[in-house]
């Protein structure tokens, strides 16, 4: 019995995007914080992941284009949103949306305040270095030649690499826009 509700099938059927549909549906329904605290981590797992395979066998057996509206952007432009030399946007290499309730509330553990989330860009299985190029204008490299970049320097960018989660963010106030890719948890 699938489990996706008639109130997303109503949306995703009307006229104009439904990435930002299934975005909010993923967010705030099957993977929020409510949710991950209301349930047990297995629970919260299974049922999260059952009905999201229902949604994509739904959507792959009626109307597989919209995976096509994945791959466009949503109007997010990492290099637009560096163009600020206060702002950081920290990229989690291989996380998914199911995995935020729990780094909010690592975050919050941690005595970290999140100014503000947001779930931008989404890979379906990709490559990362056609990510990197796509979003960083740094094409044909991986995330761990960004630092030193001359492309990103001259945008007065300063980009970090983590390649392990125990590995410190050694960063002073240079007054320079701040992308960090953190190889975790994708290669753990």
């Amino acid at each position: 019995m699938p489990i996706v509700d008639t109130i997303l099938i109503n949306k995703l059927t009307q006229s104009g995007p439904r990435l930002p549909i299934i975005k909010a549906w993923l967010a705030e329904s099957v993977w929020s914080e409510d949710r991950y605290k209301s349930m047990s981590a297995l629970d919260y797992l299974h049922k999260g992941e059952a009905e999201v395979n229902d949604l994509e066998r739904l959507i792959a057996a009626t109307a597989d284009r919209i995976y096509g509206e994945f791959l466009e952007s949503d109007g997010k432009n990492f290099l637009r949103e560096l163009s600020d030399a206060g702002t950081a946007i920290v990229v989690f290499d291989g996380m998914s949306i199911r995995e935020m309730p729990i780094l909010v509330l690592l975050a919050k553990k941690s005595g970290m305040q999140i100014a503000e989330r947001d779930y931008a860009f989404s890979a379906i299985p990709s490559e990362t270095m056609d990510f990197v190029g796509q979003r960083l204008n740094c094409p044909k490299i991986g995330p761990s030649q960004l630092p030193g970049r001359k492309e990103l320097a001259e945008k007065g960018i300063k980009a970090v690499f983590l390649s392990s989660n125990t590995q410190a963010l050694d960063v002073n106030s240079d007054d320079k826009a701040l992308p960090v890719w953190s190889a975790f948890p994708d290669n753990t």
